[in-house]
């Protein structure tokens, strides 16, 4: 009793929702149909002019506005369709000349083109259809009250209204109708015209390959670039470091195996200094270890050493973590260093006094998010710690999002891929 008594007015909230939102989009589309019609307007006269040469920069700059208008028209859509529609155009550059050639050879210039034509006669005759619908479903019930009025006179509305028959026969039916029309047939002649221009201004299916080819392009080379530069840091750190320790020791030994028999004190004081700096170059090698792929993850698992990271941290840190599906290796190990890094650019850098990471799988997707109460700000391109985050995740084919306003707070949210 209770879900039915609650369901009729959630539904008939979503239908005079999405009424409204189609009678919205419709009656806007007329504004940019008129707009989309001078656009064209403006394109013949351009092209017109192209034939004494003085038309050639106004056309570039004409077709320029109407990517304007296209792009207005993709947010339209996607609101009304729950979905961003992407975008896609090669950047004219040069002179008037260069640029109009590339724009013509541009396949987006054509589909809004294409869609200018379009929305210009389908825009504007389905927003008259809306308004003169609406117009009805307004003016009928008025009629039908006001018609009667003493000493007034007979009312024309598509009959001559003089008689109670004729209002009810004429005016309510109208009304009913007209309600109708808007209510079911609003949303679908909306969305009909939605997804075709949708389907329209959006990138092709090569377009969308050669952007996915490009960014994979890039990703790999990051990534190459990132994989350099860890083994540039792990040969300096094996070089400079831990050679140079084992040195050390060989030379100590070496010296106490000569003073053995003529200096046995000066001999075991050589020999503790080996030993000591032997356990000086287990604890960098480990380190050396731990910064490859860290021991905790093979052991204990994401989840726990991402918790050591947050007990480890000067910064107090509230931990949230998810129930987590083992992801693959390499996933989890970029997870681990991402919030590790994303700790310690928070405790250098953003003077935050309390940190809250939040670690958490949903679907095919790891989730990262590092959030700090410091003083914001943070820019990716002044330091390579934010930068190496969002190079790590793109290797992988995840996606990077800050959020740092002045003042803060600042979020850091990775998402990683990490179907097997």
């Amino acid at each position: 009793m209770t879900a039915t008594a609650t369901s009729g007015p959630v539904d008939d909230n979503g239908i005079m929702r999405r009424t409204g939102q189609a009678t919205a989009y419709l009656l806007r589309g007329g504004v940019t149909a008129v707009a989309a019609a001078g656009a064209m307007l403006a394109l013949a006269m351009a092209g017109a002019l192209c034939l004494v040469l003085i038309g050639v920069p106004l056309l570039v700059e004409t077709i320029r506005v109407v990517r304007l208008l296209a792009a207005v028209e993709r947010r339209r859509a996607g609101r009304l369709l729950g979905g961003a529609v992407p975008q896609r155009y090669a950047e004219p550059s040069g002179s008037s000349f260069a640029q109009l050639r590339t724009l013509a050879r541009d396949p987006a210039t054509w589909r809004d083109l294409l869609w200018l034509v379009l929305h210009a006669m389908a825009g504007t005759s389905l927003a008259l259809c809306c308004l003169a619908v609406w117009l009805c479903a307004i003016i009928a019930p008025v009629v039908t009250l006001v018609w009667w009025v003493p000493d007034g006179a007979p009312i024309a509305f598509f009959v001559t209204i003089d008689s109670w028959t004729r209002a009810l026969a004429v005016s309510l039916p109208i009304a009913v109708g007209s309600a109708a029309l808007l209510i079911w047939a609003g949303p679908v002649f909306a969305a009909a015209q939605a997804k075709a221009y949708r389907a329209l201004l959006a990138p092709s299916a090569r377009d969308r390959l050669t952007v996915r080819v490009e960014q994979l392009s890039t990703t790999r080379a990051a990534a190459l670039d990132a994989h350099a530069a860890e083994l540039r840091r792990i040969e300096r750190d094996l070089h400079d470091g831990i050679q140079a320790r084992l040195v050390a020791v060989a030379i100590q030994l070496g010296l106490a195996q000569r003073q053995r028999d003529t200096d046995p004190d000066t001999a075991n004081q050589l020999v503790e200094r080996a030993h000591a700096g032997v356990e000086q170059t287990l604890t960098a090698l480990r380190e050396v270890v731990r910064s490859i792929y860290p021991p905790i993850l093979a052991d204990r698992g994401l989840a726990e050493a991402v918790r050591t990271l947050a007990a480890e941290s000067p910064v107090p840190v509230r931990a949230s973590i998810g129930a987590l599906m083992r992801p693959p290796a390499a996933v989890e190990s970029a997870a681990y260093f991402i919030a590790a890094e994303a700790l310690t650019n928070v405790v250098k850098h953003s003077g935050a006094t309390e940190i809250t990471l939040t670690l958490d799988q949903g679907g095919n997707r790891l989730v990262v998010e590092v959030t700090d109460n410091g003083r914001g700000g943070a820019d990716p391109s002044l330091g390579t710690g934010l930068a190496g985050v969002a190079d790590r995740a793109a290797a992988l084919d995840g996606r990077t999002t800050l959020h740092s306003p002045a003042g803060g707070p600042t979020t850091l949210r990775v998402e990683l891929p990490c179907a097997s």
